[in-house]
């Protein structure tokens, strides 16, 4: 990514997580917006992913100005009783529309099929979340089933194709150059072989 770098999220970033997580309209499609005290809990539950998984939602930063824009990551979650790999991800408001998750959610998907191995990856967005739903579709993603979540709020789940056909859509998409150069300071072999 030749504008963003990711990177493990980390207590410091409690400050900075909260420009999106107390925003309504950023967070209208989730349960609620986030306290501080919940806005610790997610850190540790990413720090915790990073330990068990080699992977969790990272730190979006700006090359530019060097300040955290975000997160966007992979997450393991349990959708209608099957373990699922959540490209997930977050951009504070005023950055909408410049194309950031979409550059940072194809780096990821590069990760998690080229690093991890994972033979599928998904979203799971609420359907009238438009934005976010053309993320997933700018990465290849297509809509695989409607489900609800544990709050019985309707969701559309969207499956990115099988790991060998989504290389064969990528020449149609805007796919970042190297994943490598694109997620440093992130050591991704470190982590995933830990």
């Amino acid at each position: 990514m030749e504008r963003l770098a990711l990177q493990e999220l980390t207590l410091d970033d409690v400050d900075n997580l909260p420009l999106i997580f107390s925003d309504p309209i950023a967070m209208r499609y989730y349960p609620s917006t986030k306290s501080c005290e919940q806005t610790v809990e997610w850190i540790r539950w990413n720090l915790t992913n990073y330990r068990k998984h080699g992977c969790g939602l990272w730190g979006l930063i700006g090359r530019d100005t060097q300040e955290c824009i975000g997160e966007c990551g992979i997450v393991l979650q349990i959708i209608d009783r099957q373990p699922e790999s959540e490209i997930g991800y977050h951009v504070r408001r005023e950055l909408w529309g410049n194309g950031y998750a979409t550059e940072a959610a194809l780096a990821c998907r590069d990760f998690g099929f080229d690093k991890l191995h994972k033979e599928r990856l998904v979203s799971w967005i609420h359907p009238e979340n438009r934005q976010s739903i053309r993320v997933a579709e700018k990465i290849g993603m297509k809509l695989d089933r409607e489900t609800t979540d544990k709050h019985g709020r309707r969701h559309f789940f969207i499956q990115l194709c099988i790991r060998n056909s989504y290389k064969e859509e990528a020449t149609m998409l805007t796919v970042v150059s190297s994943l490598y150069k694109a997620i440093e300071p992130y050591n991704f072999s470190e982590k995933s072989n830990q």
